[in-house]
């Protein structure tokens, strides 16, 4: 039984805009062999879901010859030789299970950070991280120099920037790797350093659909995106949203730039190209904003931790019903200035006043506003 190719396609915004007229003259031009008849018999849902599946085949042929392929790659300081030269050590396989905060402390340089080693690691163990994304992507290369009771001390050999698929990896090792940290066997660890050093001095283009780029979207495709990013170092200089300049590396979010991007099937690094780094309350801002989130997004920041959308705060006993925007602060006036915002994150309350340096107004100015003129 063949299954309903109407359930697999999504919205097509080629396709979907075009009207029954249009559609069967497409479909003839593609299928002429196909009698007359038998296209105008068809809907125009399956007139639209046999053009996509014809895409679909165009594009697999394609991926039948990758060596074809116009792959494009930034330069990598990463060189076969450099790898190639540590053939004979162990290898500890180190899988990372949360790719946002590995590919953040590979790419900024943190001076310490936590891994999920399973087992205990010898010095002049190299280890190889793979990061849990689809597809999933090998990252690094290290060497342990040292081994306290409180943290492994690790040299950086190489930061694979130009992305390597641990599928491609497989593929030309006829072998499965390991989900989860562990050491590797001996007959298996030069095989798969022999492996990489290929793929860095000749890559394979690696082909993904993007999941939908929506805000607080936390896709595999999206954290393969943003890794690769962030190690090619095109945003590490300055970790921080390109629209409004805050500096919070782990909220950031992958956001696709191009619209309609995110629905086609790529080479890795197009997509890559297209991403840029945005803060949350700015990446909802990038996606059709309403006049709601306009209206949010004007109120003033968190004074302590810079975030948007606080609360308004109501003194007194309000006759309104409760509502998500707003804080009931109660009848008891705390002395000073009332606070007229309250933060949805840490829940400090402030407020915002205008100053007026008088100093700057003449005093004729100054009494002519104090007399009403």
């Amino acid at each position: 039984m063949e299954l309903n190719k109407k359930r697999l396609h999504g919205y097509d915004p080629v396709f979907d805009r075009m009207d029954r007229k249009h559609l069967i003259s497409y479909f003839q031009r593609l299928f002429p062999d196909v009698e007359e008849d038998s296209i105008r018999d068809m809907k125009r849902s399956d007139l639209i879901d046999a053009l996509l599946d014809f895409e679909d085949e165009v594009w697999h042929s394609t991926l039948e010859s990758p060596e074809d392929y116009p792959l494009r790659r930034p330069d990598d300081s990463c060189s076969t030789n450099e790898l190639t030269k540590y053939d004979g050590k162990q290898i500890y396989w180190c899988w990372e299970k949360e790719p946002h905060e590995s590919s953040l402390s590979l790419a900024t340089n943190i001076e310490s950070y936590e891994r999920s080693f399973r087992n205990q690691v010898k010095q002049g163990t190299l280890i190889l991280t793979a990061i849990n994304t689809s597809p999933p992507l090998i990252v690094s290369l290290e060497l342990v120099e040292k081994v306290t009771d409180k943290a492994t001390i690790v040299e950086r050999l190489a930061t694979f920037s130009n992305p390597i698929s641990v599928l491609e990896v497989e593929q030309r090792l006829s072998s499965t790797l390991p989900r989860r940290s562990q050491q590797l066997c001996e007959s298996i660890a030069g095989q798969i350093l022999h492996t990489i050093s290929g793929l860095v001095n000749d890559p394979a283009p690696i082909f993904l659909t993007a999941a939908e780029c929506k805000p607080g979207l936390s896709s595999a495709s999206h954290e393969a995106l943003f890794a690769v990013a962030l190690l090619q170092g095109r945003v590490v200089a300055q970790v921080s949203c390109v629209v409004c300049g805050r500096y919070d590396p782990p909220a950031l979010e992958a956001h696709l730039s191009r619209p309609g991007i995110d629905s086609l099937l790529l080479e890795i690094q197009i997509h890559v190209d297209d991403v840029v780094l945005l803060c949350a309350d700015c990446h909802v801002m990038a996606h059709a904003p309403s006049l709601e989130k306009v209206r949010d997004f004007s109120k003033p920041a968190c004074p302590e931790c810079g975030e948007r959308n606080p609360r308004w705060i109501l003194w007194g006993d309000p006759s309104i019903e409760p509502r998500d925007d707003v804080v009931f602060a109660g009848c008891v006036l705390p002395p000073g200035p009332l606070p007229r915002w309250e933060c949805r994150k840490c829940e400090v309350q402030y407020m915002v006043e205008v100053y007026l340096d008088h100093q700057h107004y003449s005093e004729k100015d100054f009494f002519a506003r104090g007399s009403g003129q």
